[in-house]
């Protein structure tokens, strides 16, 4: 040791620092001398995950990068051999074998990877899949967890929203807000908007013609004013129904016309929506606040039916921050057109080898 000053340093690095009182052991459990190399001529990921399965082997991922597909191996480590999983011809997924779980009592293993993306109507959907296999390892089972199915159709969509004067100037930019936030995220799509204003009057705020010439919703809305006065709905909703839908006001023919009414409180006016029935106007509420009865016999006769999946009632306008995504839901699915994502009911998501997954992925 006298000759070789830095022996002693690499000595306590291999087997640990020094340990007070007895110890059963000296070092780490890693052999560090006479390691093992398995499947040296593997991609360069070779080992991004590893996972005992049964007893005598191991799955290894390697995750491809984007020119090569990833790949999965079983290894017997007392052979020092690893063997390719063979995969279906489809299996073209660059990151497949980031994620590796097993199930020891029937002797599952499942390997997903991210990267699976499809285009719809102008929006990238990025979603994972996996494959599920039995105990020989052999013809697995695909599974796509969160997959979106592009079926995409085309809409028309007004924002009916209310200015009365039962909510205050900060409330009254709430709903500006939510109206900019969908129409930035759906930007990209076929999607074409329009916004009305109603109190005890109604205003076309702008119409499809003026989205088509500028899809920039902060300055369609920035000329808005609360109109701080009564709520006329019925008028409004009709108003709608036959000024707006129409093809002076650039709306298309053979598209699903879509209403979305935002309100905070009954109407003050009386009448009927059958203007927005006979154009077969779908439409949705969103009631905000505590001024409507218990029933919420109002809202229900301005909806669609059934009226329990076209009426949203939130407590606050705070809670219009977080409602994108379920009303990105609902336009997705009218008709079965647009994207059509899979439910969390569907079965892949129910395999206990996919929640194992959050435990062992990296």
């Amino acid at each position: 040791m006298a000759g070789t000053p830095c022996a002693f340093p690499l000595l306590l690095l291999l087997l640990g620092p020094p340990l007070k009182g007895p110890a059963p052991a000296l070092g780490y459990n890693i052999d560090t001398v006479h390691p093992e190399v398995l499947a040296s001529n593997a991609s360069r990921n070779f080992g991004y995950q590893v996972l005992q399965f049964k007893d005598a082997s191991i799955i290894v991922g390697a995750p491809g990068d984007q020119n090569s597909t990833g790949e999965l191996y079983q290894c017997a480590v007392k052979k020092g051999s690893c063997q390719p999983i063979p995969l279906p011809a489809s299996a073209q997924t660059a990151h497949l074998g980031m994620s590796l779980a097993s199930s020891g009592a029937d002797a599952q293993m499942i390997a997903c990877g991210s990267g699976l993306s499809r285009t719809c109507d102008g929006n990238q959907y990025l979603s994972g899949i996996c494959y599920l296999f039995k105990g020989h390892l052999e013809q697995p089972k695909e599974m796509t967890p969160g997959f979106e199915e592009c079926l995409k159709g085309n809409v028309d969509l007004v924002f009916l929203f209310d200015g009365s004067g039962s909510m205050n100037a900060e409330q009254f930019k709430a709903i500006k807000d939510f109206m900019i936030e969908v129409m930035e995220k759906l930007g990209n799509s076929t999607i074409r908007f329009a916004a009305v204003q109603f109190s005890l009057d109604v205003k076309t705020e702008f119409d499809f013609n003026d989205y088509e010439r500028n899809r920039n919703p902060r300055e369609l809305l920035k000329e808005v004013i609360h109109m701080n006065k009564l709520t006329e709905t019925f008028h409004a909703i009709n108003y709608v129904a036959n000024k707006v839908f129409t093809p002076e006001r650039g709306a298309r023919e053979d598209v699903t016309r879509v209403m979305i009414i935002i309100t905070d409180g009954e109407p003050t006016d009386s009448g009927n929506v059958n203007a927005a029935k006979e154009k077969n106007i779908v439409r949705y509420i969103i009631g905000i606040g505590n001024n409507f009865d218990e029933s919420q016999a109002s809202l229900t006769r301005f909806a669609s039916e059934p009226t329990s999946q076209f009426v949203k009632v939130l407590d606050s306008f705070e809670k219009l921050k977080g409602l994108f995504s379920e009303l990105q839901a609902k336009i997705y699915a009218i008709e079965g057109t647009w994207c059509v994502a899979w439910s969390v009911e569907d079965t892949a998501w129910q395999h206990p080898l996919v929640h194992a997954l959050d435990m062992h992925s990296p």
